[in-house]
């Protein structure tokens, strides 16, 4: 299948493009062997590093993403922090659920 496509672009157009499905699964790779042989994988229901497959859940209330894109992006939310007691209690909830894993605070 050497049709000269771009991961990122088939990744684009299967994340923005086409219908959302209850079984999913999602591929991640370095290099085009290692994707397409997480396909495979899935193609023939074995496992394989770099291929998590999971059944949606029904709807869920909406998300934070802290992407840590820039300078833009600091201080951004202390405003809502000091003066939305919502906002600040739902961030100090993502904060406790990220703790864990991550190595820096989200508050902070």
């Amino acid at each position: 299948a050497g049709w000269g496509l771009r991961p990122v672009d088939v990744g684009f157009s299967l994340a923005t493009g086409r219908a959302s499905f209850e079984h999913r699964a999602v591929v991640v790779g370095r290099d085009r062997e290692a994707l397409l042989a997480g396909v495979e994988s899935i193609v023939h229901d074995t496992a394989a590093p770099g291929v998590i497959r999971a059944v949606a859940e029904g709807a869920k209330s909406p998300v934070f993403v802290f992407s840590g894109e820039g300078a833009q992006w600091v201080g951004m939310a202390r405003g809502l922090l000091e003066g939305s007691p919502v906002f600040a209690g739902r961030m100090a909830e993502c904060a406790a659920a990220l703790e864990r894993y991550v190595d820096w605070s989200l508050l902070a």
